[in-house]
């Protein structure tokens, strides 16, 4: 390989000597018979003269449809002289950039933060990741109480307001046509309301009261009234039909932990078991406080016993209103200020 390569070195010089010993100008036809006295070998003169050509040591133009070929001494020198002046340059600019790539580098040293800032901001990543979760969360809330917003219910008020406005008008214009047909017509209106009982008769039952049923005592009747007042006020066919929780819970904004809560805020047709009952336990207390308020207008009373059923009952209303207006402002909070 290098004795070829050699070789075509030798070819190229001793074209290059036919150039400088002529300082004339050839066509490629010319320098084949040219180097052909010089032991090059015709099928590679015209490659040897592109390398030549390209290597910038062999000058080219082409002049009509001919093309000529020339070199003088001073042509490969300042070629190299270009080449080396090229090379200087882009050096140079290398020795630059690599002096730019260091000054960064050093500042980007002098920059990296140290441990207690690595430390910081990693305690900084991780409490927006927890407020990042707190807001998830929230949102999350929010979206199961879009049916609470002001203004769904205002625009469901506005429309039960229509319906009811139109179920109203629907009921007056009803009457007005069976006033006109009474008015007109008295007879057929009763034939119209009549024409039921033309098919139904009412059966003829004799039934018999058990011996066993008596007449409830008037205190039965009072228990089963206040129980059922106590379980309707707490809501149980709310609680029946619903199914709600016994109580809630919610995230705390502070810590983002779960706690308890009793009362289902912004919720006027919502609530929890527990806040139903205590509620309910309010309202019946106040009741009782007023039956014990009547009952200290007994006549059969002395002093001492008025005086304590008239403090035991106001004492129960007082205790159940103030307790009531507490629960109020759980319940919707910022109502009572």
């Amino acid at each position: 390989m290098s004795a070829k390569k050699s070789s075509l070195e030798d070819k190229k010089q001793k074209m290059l000597e036919v150039f400088l010993e002529s300082s004339s100008f050839f066509t490629l036809k010319e320098l084949e018979k040219l180097c052909s006295k010089k032991g090059i070998p015709q099928m590679l003169i015209k490659s040897i003269l592109q390398s030549l050509v390209d290597d910038d040591l062999v000058c080219s133009d082409k002049i009509g449809s001919s093309n000529f070929y020339w070199a003088f001494p001073s042509e490969g020198l300042q070629s190299r002289e270009r080449k080396l002046n090229k090379l200087i340059d882009d050096k140079q600019e290398v020795e630059g950039k690599l002096a730019e790539m260091k000054e960064q580098l050093a500042k980007e040293r002098l920059r990296q933060p140290s441990d207690e800032v690595v430390n910081e901001i990693n305690s900084m990543l991780e409490l927006v990741s927890r407020k990042d979760k707190s807001v998830n969360s929230l949102e999350g809330e929010l979206k199961k109480e879009e049916h609470n917003d002001p203004d769904v219910l205002n625009r469901l008020a506005l429309e039960v307001q229509g319906l009811k406005d139109q179920a109203n008008k629907t009921t007056d214009d009803l009457f007005s046509i069976i006033s006109w047909i009474r008015d007109k017509n008295p007879k057929a209106m009763e034939s119209l309301v009549g024409v039921p009982f033309v098919f139904l008769e009412c059966p003829h039952l004799k039934l018999k009261k058990p011996s066993w049923v008596c007449m409830p005592s008037p205190m039965f009747m009072f228990a089963v009234v206040s129980v059922a007042y106590f379980l309707f006020v707490a809501g149980i066919v709310y609680d029946v039909i619903v199914e709600p929780p016994s109580i809630g819970q919610t995230t705390d904004p502070h810590t983002g932990h779960s706690k308890p809560v009793a009362f289902m805020p912004y919720r006027i047709n919502g609530q929890y078991i527990m806040e139903g009952l205590a509620a309910s336990f309010l309202f019946t207390m106040g009741g009782f406080g007023f039956i014990v308020l009547d009952k200290s207008n007994g006549t059969n009373l002395n002093k001492l016993s008025r005086t304590l059923l008239i403090f035991t009952g106001a004492s129960l209303v007082l205790i159940s209103f103030f307790l009531s207006r507490v629960f109020i402002g759980m319940k919707l909070p910022g109502y009572m200020s």
